[in-house]
């Protein structure tokens, strides 16, 4: 995964440290600093067993999300699955099928900031967009 904290305007202070929410597979509680943007992209590979035998082997890539801090409890965000592609491996002889994901606008709005055991609770909304 990569990750890279940018200011939006210069002459912001520093936004603390830098905390990803990798795409599809975890999500922290943090959000991004007001006025920088965060982008973060990786790749995925699963493997799941199928009926029948056989895996179906699914990858995705680039799973970019972009996160842009608007209040101290506030973040856009702005999500593309990638490309993805599936192959099932085994007995089972079927084509294997490949696309675009779809596109996401979502927000994350941080409820309770870290109390003094660390828990923090964080609410994320969002809806993909027709691909």
């Amino acid at each position: 995964m990569l990750g890279v904290w940018c200011p939006a305007a210069e002459g912001q202070g520093d936004p603390g440290p830098m905390i990803a929410d990798r795409p599809g597979a975890a999500n922290s509680a943090a959000v991004v600093a007001v006025g920088y943007y965060h982008v973060e992209m990786g790749w995925s590979r699963t493997e799941r067993s199928v009926l029948g035998g056989g895996e179906l082997v699914t990858t995705r890539l680039p799973e970019l999300l972009v996160r842009v801090g608007l209040t101290p409890r506030l973040e856009a965000r702005v999500g593309f699955e990638g490309f993805i592609r599936e192959e099932l491996e085994g007995s089972i002889p079927v084509p294997d099928v490949s696309g675009a994901g779809t596109p996401v606008l979502a927000a994350k709005y941080l409820i309770t900031a870290p109390l003094g055991d660390g828990i923090a609770l964080a609410l994320v909304g969002g809806s993909t967009l027709p691909g």
